[in-house]
């Protein structure tokens, strides 16, 4: 492909030297040159169309969370669908609109970095004296310094989140923007007040230097460099690290904890990276504290298609999502027709069932029709989303119509004589031929199929 235009595009060089030498042509070349053109379009507009360039996605591994449970976030890092190597910024904001975690992740090893680098980073006192050991209630000082290797003036975001010895999530620092121009350093001292709750044991803090936070696109400059420093007289916890994979290309994961000191509600997640002069950015949301929610996970009917005035049944399984046990109604319909509400269900948290409702088509126009499950809406619930479920079509034949061609006519007719006499476990024993659905092809059958002979849509 590029060894032809590469071609064409010498064949447009040759011409424009012919120009030169007979101005009478240039009429003629200048509509081959427009040729030429328009045919290089036409060949490398399916690369551009082809390439969809930097993507990123953010998740949870659940919508939500208990405090005190792990909170794992995780995604991928691709490029033109290929997982790549490359530093993502992860950022939790909790209902307040506060930054809680603010974490640079790796997606692999071969990862691009910007012009800064963070070189320095300790644990110390107001003055910056070294200091390791803290006790809650407290202020401790991190001291973080970067270096701008680059041509130009940086403007650089400096902060550090820290984790306890269980992994709780103890904030960020202190937030700073400084400037930091060619070939020198900058830096500063950031304050952390350690919460009274903060267990006692090894914590970690991780300092971070961005462009500006994920939620207004910023992206991180450079890896992460963490520092270790010890809590003293909190409660005692149980030693945990703070997690990030790096063992996959392309992809990233971070656990961490929140306290029962956060506030309930929803927190959102942000998630951006850069690579070859691209930027993205993905955002999720979970929520902190017990919910309510149920969900209807799968609406299936017995078959796919019924004789008119005889009954189907449809399969509704629904699931209490929710940590709390719920009470609520659950409706199956064709298309915005009730088939059946069943009252007064009841599902512990965590578990599920599944209703089964007769569907009696006497009366329903032949035809196609989609089934449907709704679960009603419970006190306090606020993802109502997934309360209905669309899944699956049903096709109403008319009575006879074994071959399900849309009439009844010579075609049927020979498929019914041959299952004619037969009952369930017969060699010849066809379901299509026992249109009345008791078992057996007999006359009651006949009788259903000569008054229906020679009906169609």
């Amino acid at each position: 492909m590029f060894k032809l235009i590469r071609v064409i595009i010498a064949l447009a060089a040759a011409d424009t030297i012919r120009t030169r030498r007979s101005e009478p042509c240039l009429k003629t070349l200048k509509s081959l040159h427009l040729s030429v053109t328009v045919i290089l379009l036409l060949l490398i507009t399916p690369f551009l169309l082809a390439s969809s360039g930097l993507s990123i996605t953010v998740a949870t591994s659940k919508k939500s969370y208990l405090p005190g449970e792990n909170i794992k976030v995780f995604g991928n890092l691709t490029w033109d669908d290929s997982p790549v190597d490359g530093l993502v910024a992860l950022q939790a904001e909790d209902p307040s609109n506060e930054t809680i975690v603010l974490r640079t992740l790796q997606t692999g090893s071969a990862f691009e970095t910007g012009p800064i680098e963070i070189v320095e980073l300790w644990t110390s006192d107001l003055y910056g004296t070294p200091k390791a050991i803290f006790d809650p209630g407290t202020s401790m000082y991190f001291n973080l310094y970067a270096n701008n290797t680059g041509t130009e003036k940086e403007r650089v975001l400096l902060t550090v989140n820290v984790y306890d010895t269980s992994n709780f999530t103890l904030g960020l620092s202190g937030s700073a923007y400084i400037a930091i121009y060619p070939g020198e350093s900058g830096g500063a001292r950031l304050e952390l007040e350690i919460p009274t709750w903060a267990s006692a044991g090894n914590a970690t803090g991780y300092a971070v230097a961005l462009t500006n936070k994920p939620k207004y696109g910023g992206v991180a400059y450079c890896p992460e460099k963490p520092v270790a420093f010890e809590i003293t007289g909190g409660a005692e916890g149980s030693a945990t690290t703070s997690p990030k994979s790096q063992s996959n290309t392309g992809n990233y994961n971070l656990t961490f904890k929140l306290s029962a000191q956060e506030p309930q509600g929803t927190y959102m997640v942000y998630a951006s990276s850069s690579y070859q002069e691209q930027q993205v950015m993905d955002s999720t949301t979970f929520t902190l504290g017990a919910v309510h929610d149920i969900a209807i996970t799968s609406v299936t009917p017995s078959s796919t298609w019924v004789y008119q005035g005889n009954t189907i049944d449809i399969y509704v399984e629904v699931k209490n999502k929710g940590d709390f046990s719920e009470t609520f109604n659950v409706t199956a319909y064709y298309d915005g027709n009730v088939i059946e509400t069943r009252t007064d269900i009841t599902l512990e948290a965590g578990s599920s069932t599944t209703l089964t409702f007769a569907w009696d088509t006497t009366g329903v126009t032949i035809g196609d029709y989609t089934i449907k499950g709704e679960a009603s809406e419970v006190p306090g619930e606020t993802d109502t989303t997934d309360n209905t479920l669309i899944d699956d079509t049903v096709q109403i034949r008319i009575p006879g119509d074994i071959n399900g061609d849309g009439d009844v006519d010579s075609d049927d007719f020979y498929i019914f004589a041959g299952a004619y006499g037969s009952s369930v476990g017969d060699p010849a024993y066809n379901p299509n031929a026992d249109i009345d659905g008791d078992g057996y092809v007999d006359s009651d059958d006949f009788y259903i199929f000569a008054g229906n002979y020679g009906k169609s849509l």
